[in-house]
C-alpha cells in the first residue's frame, strides 16, 4: 500500500495516492503542549481552516485570539494560513501502531469514532481517531469540539484524526446514515415486539448472532436446497437455533423501506444487540457496512462452535481460535445468564457427572428422563428472562445446566474470574458488551465482498 500523504491538497490527493476512497480526511496535529498548533483538511484546498492559536505563534499574530498568517489581504479576503509541516505516515504505520485498530490499542469511543493509541516509528505519541463516515452536517461541527478535546490530552504530542468513506471497505456507525436512515428504529421495534410476545426469543436472537458470528456474514441463515447445504443442520445449530422468522420479519420491512441496502448480518449484529437490552441487559456501539456471503460451510459450522459438552480447554482453544481471550470466553459464556436448553444436551451432566448440585440435579431430572423428553427446556440459570449475573452464582453453586458451564467454575483457572462476575455484575456487563463488540467485527465482508440479500434465507 502507498503512503497516506497528509497533504493541503486535500481526498483527491489522497485518493490519488493510495486508490482508496475517502470522503474527507482531516488532520489534527499538536506539535506540543505549549503552542496548541492546529489544522484541519478538508475534501479541498479551499477547505483548509486554521484555529486561532492559545499564544502567539512562531512569527505569527501579536495579540492573543489574533489569526495566524499573513494579515488580511488588501481585497478584504480572509488572511491566508501559513504553511504547517504535516507528517507522511503510510497506511501500514497506522494499521501497525492502532494493531489494525483492534482491541490492544482500543481507548475508547466517542462520538463518531473510535480512538486507539499507539506510537509512530519515530517515537512520537499518537491519538488516532477513526471517524465513522456522515452525511450529517453535525460530523464538521462535532469535530471541532472533538478537536478542542484532543488538545487536553496530555499525554501525547500528536493526533490523527481520519475519516474513512464508505467505499474504503470499513464498517460505519453511519453506515446506513443516507440510505437507510431509519434502519435503527425498524430492527428494534421488531425485536422489542418478539421479545415481549415471548421473552425466550431474546436469548434466542442472541443464540443466532454468535452462532453466525464466527464468521458475520449471514451465513448461518442460508436455507438448504437441492444444490446446496447450510449451515443450520450442523450438530451445534440443528433443532436448536431459533429466531429466524423474526430476521424474516425484519429483513421484509427494511426491503419496503430501503430495498437492497441493509444486510441480513447487519440484521443479526443489531438484532443480538437490541435483544439484550429488551432484557435489561447491557447496550454497546455497533458499526454496520457488513455484506452477506453467497455460501456458508457446514463442516466450519461444525469444527468452529464449542460443543456443550466442550472440557475448559476446549472452550479455550475454541475462542483462542477466534481470537478472543480466556477472560472474553468467560464472559461471553455470559450469554447463559438468558434463555433455555434442551434435556438432550444436558442429560449425561444430570445423571453421570458428580460436580452437579445433589438438589439441582434431582429437579430437572423430572423434567428430563434418563430416555425420551429430548425437546423438553430447561433454564441455563434461575432467572432466564433477566440479562444478569446470576448465571455465575449458579456456577459457584455447582448448578451449571451444561457441562462446559460448569467447566468455567471446577477448579480450573477460570474460577477466579467467575467469582468477580459473580460479585459485581457492573463489571460483567461491560465486559460482555466489550467482547461483544469484538465478536460483532470477526471476518465481515466488507466493500464488494458478498452481496445484500433481499431474502436472507436465500442468494439473490
Amino acid at each position: 500500500m502507498k503512503d497516506l500523504v497528509m497533504s493541503s491538497r486535500g481526498s483527491s490527493h489522497v485518493r490519488e495516492k493510495t486508490g482508496i476512497n475517502f470522503s474527507i480526511v482531516k488532520l489534527l496535529v499538536l506539535r506540543d503542549k505549549e503552542d496548541n498548533i492546529d489544522v484541519e483538511f478538508g475534501t479541498d484546498e479551499n477547505n483548509i481552516a486554521t484555529a486561532p492559536p492559545r499564544r502567539p505563534p512562531y512569527g505569527g499574530g501579536s495579540n492573543r485570539g489574533e489569526p495566524r498568517g499573513n494579515g488580511p489581504a488588501k481585497n478584504g479576503a480572509p488572511p491566508k494560513p501559513l504553511p504547517i509541516e504535516t507528517p507522511t505516515i503510510s497506511l501500514n504505520e497506522l494499521n501497525r501502531i492502532t494493531d489494525n485498530f483492534g482491541t490492544k490499542s482500543f481507548v475508547g469511543e466517542s462520538s463518531y469514532g473510535r480512538v486507539f493509541y499507539g506510537k509512530l516509528s519515530a517515537g512520537e505519541e499518537a491519538a488516532v481517531k477513526k471517524l465513522d463516515t456522515s452525511s450529517s452536517p453535525e460530523l464538521d461541527n462535532d469535530f471541532t469540539g472533538q478537536r478542542q478535546a484532543g488538545l487536553k490530552i496530555s499525554c501525547c504530542t500528536l493526533c490523527l484524526w481520519v475519516l474513512f468513506g464508505t467505499t474504503s471497505g470499513q464498517l460505519s456507525a453511519n453506515f446506513y446514515a443516507r440510505t437507510c436512515p431509519n434502519f435503527r428504529s425498524i430492527i428494534t421495534r421488531a425485536v422489542n415486539s418478539a421479545v415481549s410476545s415471548e421473552a425466550r426469543m431474546g436469548a434466542s436472537l442472541l443464540r443466532l448472532h454468535f452462532h453466525d458470528c464466527f464468521g458475520c456474514d449471514a451465513s448461518v441463515l442460508l436455507d438448504d436446497t437441492a444444490n446446496f447445504t447450510g449451515e443450520k443442520t450442523a450438530g451445534p445449530n440443528s433443532n436448536s437455533l431459533r429466531g429466524f422468522n423474526v430476521i424474516d420479519t425484519i429483513k421484509t420491512q427494511l426491503e419496503s423501506q430501503c430495498p437492497g441496502v441493509v444486510s441480513c448480518a447487519d440484521i443479526l449484529s443489531a438484532a443480538a444487540r437490541d435483544s439484550v437490552v429488551a432484557l435489561r441487559g447491557p447496550s454497546w456501539n455497533l458499526v454496520f457496512g457488513r455484506r452477506d456471503s453467497t455460501t456458508a460451510s457446514l463442516s466450519a459450522a461444525n469444527s468452529n462452535l464449542p460443543s456443550p459438552t466442550s472440557s475448559l480447554s476446549g472452550l479455550i482453544s475454541s475462542f483462542s481460535n477466534q481470537g478472543f481471550t480466556t477472560n472474553e470466553m468467560v464472559a461471553l459464556s455470559g450469554a447463559h445468564t438468558i434463555g433455555q436448553a434442551r434435556c438432550t444436551v444436558f442429560r449425561n451432566r444430570l445423571y453421570n457427572e458428580n460436580n452437579i448440585n445433589s438438589s439441582f440435579a434431582t429437579s430437572l431430572r423430572t423434567n428430563c428422563p434418563s430416555s425420551g423428553g429430548d425437546n423438553n427446556l430447561s433454564p441455563f440459570d434461575a432467572s432466564p428472562t433477566s440479562f444478569d449475573n446470576r448465571y455465575y452464582n449458579d456456577l459457584i453453586s455447582q448448578r451449571g445446566l451444561l457441562h462446559s458451564d460448569q467447566e468455567l467454575f471446577n477448579g480450573g483457572s477460570t474460577d477466579a474470574q467467575v467469582r468477580t462476575y459473580s460479585s459485581n455484575a457492573a463489571t460483567f456487563s461491560t465486559d460482555f458488551a466489550n467482547a461483544m463488540v469484538k465478536m460483532a467485527n470477526l471476518n465481515p465482508l466488507t466493500g464488494s465482498s458478498g452481496q445484500v440479500r433481499t431474502n436472507c434465507r436465500r442468494t439473490n
